[in-house]
């Protein structure tokens, strides 16, 4: 029996893609039996092709598995991220930043009013004392200031 060969056209249609995809698949080693050259066209046998495209297809699934396999393992390291930061968020290790932005704007009003504050007590409290008084008041201001503070729920630790 002998055997047929195949052309370009007819390669493209039993195959059901365009001419350029088998430019393509010559590009990635599609077998052939003669070259095209000097207006002469390629020459295909039918089932090397056959057995080639088997093969392509095969490596191209293996590659897709890879990438879910890849795309699953990274799904689970980012679930078990999230897992870690809700124990800890739960735990109060973490905290939220909407919280902590809310705490350190009560902070700094406190701090604001405190300073306006202390502009009027503060200089007749330290005329005429020496500078050692002086801190030791202004010692008993600060730890005043985070005292209030602590007491509205915000901790702060006031050891020097």
């Amino acid at each position: 029996m002998k055997e047929e060969y195949l052309t370009k056209n007819e390669l493209a249609k039993a195959f059901g893609v365009s001419l350029v995809t088998i430019s393509s698949w010559l590009a990635k080693g599609l077998p052939y039996r003669e070259k095209g050259r000097k207006g002469k066209g390629y020459k295909f046998y039918l089932p090397e092709v056959e057995e080639w495209v088997k093969q392509m297809e095969k490596e191209k699934l293996s590659e897709l598995n890879l990438e879910i396999l890849k795309a699953k393992a990274k799904y689970r390291e980012e679930k078990a991220k999230l897992i870690e930061l809700e124990r800890k968020e739960k735990e109060r290790f973490l905290i939220k930043r909407e919280k902590v932005e809310k705490v350190l704007i009560e902070i700094a009003n406190s701090f604001k009013k405190k300073l306006y504050l202390w502009k009027t007590k503060l200089p007749p409290k330290l005329e005429n004392r020496t500078r050692k008084q002086i801190e030791v008041i202004l010692d008993e201001e600060i730890e005043e200031f985070f005292e209030d503070i602590n007491k509205k729920g915000m901790p702060f630790n006031t050891a020097k």
